[in-house]
């Protein structure tokens, strides 16, 4: 029987170099074997935990606010210092060749033609490579209009039935919708091998509408329309108490994935889209008690001892969700007064 308790070494080690709850520490709580509190005491409880991690959060957020102000001063700065270099080097030429400089054209071509090679090798049917940061791949079906910006969609049409039909003609039209400018924030482009694929800027938060039409050399044709929003993803956990706040009950030794799903909402707070981000690295797994429980990079927690924790899922820019845990102690201790 494998060991509940054993840990990863290398993991423990990066939880503690990352933890962000290390100076809340506190004194251990000592619960007695038949712990169990009574329902209305642990909503309570988790209230409280809930409003705790909602003040760590928030603490992190401006933390991390001030840090992307100071990095976009460096940014800026940086840019600067560029362009200024660029004009000093470029102006040389312009001093000693009077008509256009063809040593200047061939020198902006070639570096459009090294950005052009990272969408060219990704849309070629014999390349599988994946030259995007943050890549995804989901059917039509399944997509409803929503993508975390910074992310790129591969959306597979009929469920790539038409992969080795040749296609004739193909087209796609990103248009705005209501007063927001968001058509360009959005880059789609449709690949020979049958695969609409979108990608949008990072920290653009827009809204655009996209028709794609493929036409096929055997005659058929495939139309597909979305409302595209751009927003960032949600963890979302199943279980919840009356108030609200995400809650789950296990036992010492016990090792579990929570029910949850990943969620993009639009500016309503209306779902978009589902899950196209569950199972992926971009959810950062955390527990603000490495005693009461630990969590893995899947999500997956393994209870240690009774007591109180807090789980967090974090979809990046400070976007974190919680879940309460509750770990009793080991279940043999519960039943074995009922076997006697």
């Amino acid at each position: 029987m494998t060991d509940k308790s054993n840990k990863n070494p290398e993991y423990d080690k990066s939880l503690e170099s990352e933890s962000e709850f290390s100076e809340f520490k506190g004194i251990p709580l000592i619960l007695p074997d038949d712990f169990n509190t009574p329902r209305d005491l642990d909503e309570r409880i988790i209230l409280e935990m809930s409003k705790l991690g909602e003040e760590l959060d928030e603490k992190n957020k401006k933390r991390e606010e001030r840090k992307a102000h100071a990095m976009r001063f460096v940014v800026r700065f940086t840019a600067a210092a560029a362009i200024l270099a660029m004009f000093v080097m470029i102006t040389p030429l312009r001093n000693y060749v009077v008509s256009a400089s063809n040593d200047v054209k061939s020198w902006i071509k070639d570096i459009s033609s090294e950005n052009n090679r990272k969408i060219e090798d990704s849309m070629s049917k014999e390349n599988n490579d994946n030259r995007f940061e943050n890549y995804y791949i989901i059917s039509d079906k399944d997509f409803k209009g929503g993508i975390a910006y910074g992310d790129t969609l591969c959306i597979v049409p009929n469920g790539g039935e038409k992969d080795s039909v040749p296609i004739i003609e193909k087209s796609r039209l990103v248009t705005n919708t209501g007063d927001e400018q968001g058509r360009d924030y959005f880059h789609v482009w449709i690949s020979d091998s049958n695969r609409i694929w979108i990608s949008v800027e990072r920290r653009v938060q827009r809204h655009a509408h996209l028709k794609v039409e493929i036409y096929y050399e055997d005659g058929t044709w495939y139309s597909r329309e979305w409302d595209l929003i751009t927003n960032l993803p949600e963890v979302r956990f199943s279980s919840v108490t009356p108030n609200g706040a995400a809650y789950e009950k296990a036992y010492a030794g016990e090792v579990f994935e929570p029910n949850y799903y990943v969620v993009v909402c639009d500016e309503h707070n209306n779902v978009r889209n589902v899950n196209y981000l569950k199972g992926t690295s971009r959810i950062k797994w955390s527990t603000t008690d490495e005693s009461i429980a630990t969590v893995d990079g899947n999500g997956v927690i393994t209870c240690i001892s009774p007591g109180y924790t807090i789980i967090k899922a974090d979809t990046g820019l400070g976007n974190v969700n919680i879940l309460n845990v509750k770990v009793l102690p080991p279940a043999s201790n519960q039943t074995s007064s009922d076997s006697e």
